[in-house]
């Protein structure tokens, strides 16, 4: 979804074509919506061909108002609370004249903890956009990551624990909107088979991840501190 170079080729597909089709599938899914947007906008970089597909599929003008701040980390998971804070507010520009006093909608690739997204849609309002609408090519997170990604609980996941309306309103956003995983597997030209969804589904391709998943998900219903990665399980 994000993490692939635009050029990379994935079972004989370029990984910026299977990033347009994420756009348009979401401009026909909710046609409604973006019948209301003055303007689309895009979380640069990985979700500016996505933005470009919404924009063929529903020509709602592409506008490149949101820039990445050059000299921050583009892709990182940062542990600290206090340090993510501080670089998310310095993660992306707003060119303010080009969204005050419109109805925007934002493609972003994903949506993990929410921090990033809160940051951007508060920047936006603040910026003077009257409606803020996010489109998610990625479907909507659910569970934890064993195989490397730093997703290890159920309660840091803003998807395990709100419902997409729910997540609008924690966000300040006017809606949320996420490719379902049909059209997510679709666009991307493999088989669902040979796609790892157990982030967005809760079934995991191995047994241990989901005996994990499954043990964690029962102590985090019930209140009680996860255990999410693999070391602190096998001690």
């Amino acid at each position: 979804a994000y993490f692939a170079r635009q050029d990379s080729i994935f079972n004989s597909k370029y990984v910026y074509l299977a990033r347009n089709d994420f756009g348009a599938n979401l401009g026909r899914r909710y046609s409604d919506i973006a019948r209301r947007l003055d303007v689309i906008l895009s979380i640069p970089e990985t979700a500016d061909d996505a933005a470009y597909g919404f924009h063929e599929e529903t020509g709602v003008p592409w506008d490149r108002a949101l820039r990445r701040h050059r000299y921050v980390t583009q892709r990182a998971f940062i542990t600290r609370a206090e340090e993510r804070e501080r670089i998310l507010e310095r993660k992306v520009n707003i060119l303010k004249s080009r969204v005050a006093g419109k109805r925007v909608g934002v493609i972003d690739d994903s949506i993990v903890r929410g921090d990033t997204t809160r940051t951007n849609v508060k920047k936006l309002r603040a910026a003077g956009a009257v409606e803020v609408h996010l489109f998610i090519t990625f479907p909507r997170i659910i569970g934890p990551c064993f195989y490397g990604i730093d997703m290890a609980t159920y309660e840091e996941l803003i998807g395990a624990r709100l419902t997409p309306e729910e997540i609008a309103e924690e966000l300040g956003a006017d809606s949320v909107n996420y490719q379902p995983i049909e059209d997510f597997v679709r666009a991307t030209g493999m088989r669902r088979e040979d796609l790892c969804l157990g982030c967005v589904t809760g079934e995991y391709p191995t047994p241990l991840a989901q005996k994990m998943a499954d043990e964690m998900r029962e102590r985090f219903l019930r209140g009680e501190e996860e255990k999410g990665r693999i070391y602190e399980v096998l001690r």
